[in-house]
Parts: C-alpha cells; structure tokens; sequence
C-alpha cells in the first residue's frame, strides 16, 4: 500500500469530521434541526460514496449521487423540521434513507452498467 492511499480508518475519521463540520455550519446560519438533518445526510451520502469507492470513475455514479444531493438540499431548505423531543429521532430516516439510496444506485449500477462492467 503506498503512502498517498488514505487507510479505512482514516477515510471514516474524515467522514465523520467532516458530518460534524457540516452539523456546525449549518447551525450557525440555520435552526438547530436543519443543522442535525444535513449532517446526518451528509453522513449517509459520504458512506455510501465511502463503500462505493471503487464506482468513483462511473459518470453514472456520480449523476445519481448529485440528483440525490440535490434533492436532499431542496428538501432540507423547504421541509420545517419540529424541533426533537428525544434524542436520535433522526436516525431511523437517516437508515431507511441511506437503504433507499443505496438500493437506487445498486439497481443503476446493475441496469446500466457498461458491457466491460457486467457480471
């Protein structure tokens, strides 16, 4: 392994940085709620990209993975989140979001796959 190829575990130190990043961001120009919605998005998209690494040169991918955070934007800047009541009430949308993306892109991956790229 060469020194310029980020380890596992580092990959995910900077995902989670990076979520917690976002998480501050957006708190300091949004409500709190906004704020813990778009990191736990970002934390979602940046694991599947994470797993998904080896797809990182398939324009598909990366067409899909935009319309998806493009989507997710929109959604967080017109959607009025209540405040929480409890803590990790995001967690069971951000599972079944990350679950329906991921199943989005394996069927993308597998319907459109390049003939070099087929099973």
């Amino acid at each position: 392994m060469s020194k310029s190829k980020l380890s596992d575990r580092q990959i995910n130190l900077f995902l989670v940085v990076s979520a917690i990043a976002v998480f501050a961001i957006v708190s300091l120009i949004a409500s709190a709620e906004k704020a813990l919605a778009s990191g736990v998005a970002f934390g979602v998209f940046g694991a599947i990209i994470s797993v998904k690494l080896e797809k990182k040169q398939s324009w598909r991918f990366w067409a899909a993975i935009s319309v998806f955070a493009l989507a997710h934007i929109v959604a967080i800047v017109i959607i009025h989140f209540p405040e929480p009541r409890f803590g990790l009430v995001s967690l069971p949308f951000a599972l079944v979001d990350g679950f329906i993306m991921w199943t989005i892109l394996s069927w993308i991956e597998k319907r459109f796959a390049a003939p070099n790229e087929a099973d």
